[in-house]
């Protein structure tokens, strides 16, 4: 998959499965990625997109709860807060722009990781075990 889409895809999982408390959980942004593009994303698409979006300032990590910038919430809020009706395919669309022309200017960080693929392939299982005993 094409590493923007994969980052826009990310970005729109992690911003609309934030908590009342104002962060995402793993197995949560990942039935938000399975609900909005019908897939579970792969660990690399999950760490090289989380990495994207770290340099660009759009998510932050204290343990394992990922972070929404005020950046990313100011972007979100000027593009769509106005629209009457948001389609997530659209939504992902006008992210994958976004992110592809930041990315030229983006500056160097320090690797970014929240969890360990095996964190991660936990949290599908986890997921995926939750849907089938619905």
């Amino acid at each position: 998959m094409e590493e923007s889409f994969s980052s826009a895809w990310l970005m729109y999982s992690i911003f609309h499965s934030e908590n009342e408390d104002n962060y995402s959980k793993l197995t949560d942004l990942i039935a938000v990625a399975d609900y909005s593009n019908h897939a579970i994303m792969t660990y690399s698409e999950f760490s090289e997109g989380l990495r994207i979006l770290n340099r660009l300032g759009f998510v932050s990590s204290k343990e394992d709860k990922l972070f929404v910038s005020d950046l990313f919430k100011d972007y979100w809020t000027s593009k769509f807060s106005k629209k009457k009706r948001l389609y997530v395919h659209m939504e992902i669309s006008e992210i994958n722009k976004h992110i592809s022309k930041l990315k030229s200017s983006m500056g160097e960080k320090a690797d970014f990781s929240i969890s360990s693929e095996s964190d991660f392939d936990k949290a599908v299982k986890d997921y995926l075990d939750k849907m089938n005993n619905k």
